[in-house]
């Protein structure tokens, strides 16, 4: 009796990693490697006037109620200046499932370090699913336009050395850097970084502020 209930929890086991390798691989929603959020195809629409075949992708990421949480969750926290971007195809499925997208890839430069094992002065990459290569372009609507020479404030998340790292959560991760004033003095600690992109739940739109990015250096750099 004991060997019969080994066999049979051994072919359950098995049948159900066949069937999540079978939905990873064939379903339209996967996470990616980063498992930071779930992305849906919505729709493919084929222009015959250019013969540019366009896919519309929407994105699930988790929001983050307080700062704290979106800095503990976070692998880097980076003041950056943005300097340049390219688009490639990149995978982006769970290993060892393969799923290649279309991505934008800025390079950025460190200017300061918060969080995360990197230094002033290296060569950091962001993704973000969108783009166009070829006939192929890829409209994602959680997509973030970098400007060249932006001087920003990211929350990034990387499992991976080899691969460029993603934002936490778009619309919650990229805050502008506070500016001196005209006397060229910073401004008080207290004051709010700029939020990039306006959250759509008003009730879960985070404030950063310098001091918050001292208390963040202070908590995870030794």
């Amino acid at each position: 009796m004991n060997k019969f209930l080994v066999v049979l929890t051994v072919v359950c086991s098995l049948l159900f990693l066949v069937s999540c390798t079978s939905a990873i691989q064939g379903g339209l929603a996967t996470h990616n490697d980063e498992a930071v959020g779930t992305i849906y195809e919505d729709d493919i629409t084929d222009t015959s006037d250019n013969e540019i075949r366009t896919t519309y992708l929407r994105g699930s990421y988790k929001a983050y109620e307080y700062i704290d949480e979106l800095a503990s969750s976070a692998t880097y926290i980076v003041r950056v200046e943005v300097l340049d971007e390219r688009v490639e195809r990149l995978n982006y499925a769970v290993s060892p499932a393969s799923r290649y997208g279309i991505f934008t890839v800025n390079r950025l430069r460190v200017l300061d370090v918060f969080k995360g094992y990197t230094q002033v002065g290296d060569i950091m990459e962001v993704r973000q699913f969108g783009g166009q290569l070829g006939d192929e372009k890829v409209i994602y609507s959680g997509q973030i336009t970098f400007s060249i020479g932006d001087d920003l404030v990211l929350f990034l998340t990387s499992r991976f050395d080899n691969k460029p790292a993603f934002l936490l959560n778009p619309t919650q991760s990229v805050y502008r850097f506070v500016a001196s004033d005209s006397n060229d003095r910073m401004r008080s600690n207290h004051d709010e970084l700029e939020c990039l992109v306006e959250y759509h739940n008003p009730n879960l739109t985070l404030t950063l502020t310098l001091d918050d990015l001292a208390q963040f250096s202070e908590i995870y750099m030794d």
